[in-house]
């Protein structure tokens, strides 16, 4: 499987391009405009939604497993504990950074 292109991704209307004006594989990723069938609103929060989905997937994977080795850690107590889980719960929330989509 093939690399994907380096990020951040950003978005020129339907366009999805690279912000990397050094990496000339693919100027343009991607074309969400090409659908007849699709208005060209809805064409251009599409391709929002992509670059945004792309750019935040590696720190969503990160967090996503920061929170599930929390769960784990705190599923391994007593029902009776709680001052040790949530203890637990808190370092792992205070490692999450804000990002831009929504949770």
């Amino acid at each position: 499987m093939a690399e994907h292109t380096k990020l951040p991704w950003k978005l020129d209307g339907t366009y999805i391009t690279n912000e990397d004006p050094n990496d000339v594989r693919s100027p343009s990723i991607a074309d969400c405009g090409r659908s007849p069938t699709i208005d060209r609103k809805t064409q251009i929060s599409n391709a929002a939604f992509i670059v945004e989905a792309v750019n935040n997937h590696d720190r969503l994977t990160r967090e996503n497993e920061a929170m599930r080795k929390a769960l784990y850690q705190i599923s391994d107590y007593s029902p009776a504990s709680t001052i040790q889980p949530v203890a637990i719960a808190r370092t792992a929330l205070s490692s999450l950074k804000e990002g831009t989509a929504n949770g």
